[in-house]
């Protein structure tokens, strides 16, 4: 299977739904986040038609994320040093991409050695 990147950009949260907390600019990991591993997580998700324009998708994500802003935050160090989720408002990577072959002709749930 053949995937093309059509376009690839960061969505940023819509301002006015919710601003993020104001007490602090992190939230620290709890202990059920620090016991695996750091490892970045990707996911496919797809829609049979007819589907949404990519347009709705990605204003969705930026609604959602201005009301969860721990979605646009990134992971880093909180200012004692501790692992914390930093609410910067840097958003969340959107993807338009075709594949070559019909998405429904592959189980994409089964685990495949390569995930």
């Amino acid at each position: 299977m053949k995937i093309t990147v059509q376009f690839s950009k960061v969505a940023k949260p819509t301002k006015g739904a919710s601003a993020p907390p104001t007490a602090t600019n992190s939230i620290p990991l709890t202990v059920f986040d620090t016991v695996t591993y750091g490892k970045h997580v990707s996911g496919i998700y797809y829609f049979h038609p007819p589907a949404l324009p990519n347009a709705v998708l990605e204003m969705g994500l930026a609604e959602a994320m201005a009301v969860y802003c721990k979605w646009a935050g990134r992971l880093g160090s909180d200012v004692n040093g501790n692992r914390a989720i930093l609410l910067n408002d840097a958003g969340a990577r959107f993807v338009e991409a075709i594949a070559d072959v019909a998405l429904s002709s592959i189980d994409l749930l089964e685990p495949y050695p390569s995930f």
